[in-house]
């Protein structure tokens, strides 16, 4: 299950989800596959700022759905300006404010 919070004020908009990726084996049991999953793509265009939150499936064969969403974006024009996914900024910044503190993004 992924959960996805939007909270939106006149000053802020703030988004925030889960990072979990399960798996469904073929006995049907779960399975944890990662607990550091972006599930958000922010998009910086020249008129315009999107958070993107996603569920369900979080790969599409090898390949993340947050990169894949930057992809298509990319490729088809839809945005002039920065891509980039939302937890490597996460922890970007938070390796600059402190190296050991990168699994709370």
């Amino acid at each position: 299950m992924t959960l996805n919070i939007t909270a939106v004020s006149k000053a802020y908009v703030l988004q925030v989800s889960d990072r979990r990726l399960t798996v469904v084996q073929p006995d049907d049991t779960i399975t944890i596959d990662t607990d550091y999953a972006n599930k958000a793509v922010v998009v910086s265009c020249s008129d315009a700022l999107l958070a993107i939150t996603f569920t369900g499936l979080g790969r599409l064969g090898t390949q993340g759905i947050d990169r894949w969403l930057v992809d298509v974006i990319e490729q088809n024009g839809l945005c002039e300006l920065a891509l980039s996914a939302a937890g490597e900024d996460c922890v970007s910044a938070q390796r600059m404010m402190s190296p050991e503190s990168t699994r709370s993004c």
